[in-house]
């Protein structure tokens, strides 16, 4: 099983990220939150995130850019939908 981090927008509109157990308790989260995404990720990198892909069978592997990566995470992170128009 891959371990599970989670990127998200709070309340602030900044940028941070937990790392859950297999309980989904959270193990780690990001000490500040980050204007930028890049900054965000940067971060989690250091703390020992590695992107690896779902393991999740029979579905249709998407290779995204990283432009579309960033505009589903904020899609799915719930920020205001005219944000999905800025140029990432």
């Amino acid at each position: 099983m891959n371990p599970v981090w989670r990127f998200y927008v709070d309340e602030k509109h900044q940028w941070r990220w937990q790392h859950l157990g297999i309980d989904h308790a959270v193990v780690a989260e990001s000490r500040k939150g980050y204007a930028e995404y890049d900054g965000c990720m940067d971060d989690a990198r250091r703390r020992g995130y590695q992107f690896q892909p779902s393991q999740v069978s029979g579905l249709r592997h998407e290779s995204l850019s990283e432009q579309q990566r960033r505009r589903r995470l904020l899609a799915l992170s719930g920020v205001p939908e005219e944000w999905l128009d800025w140029d990432l």
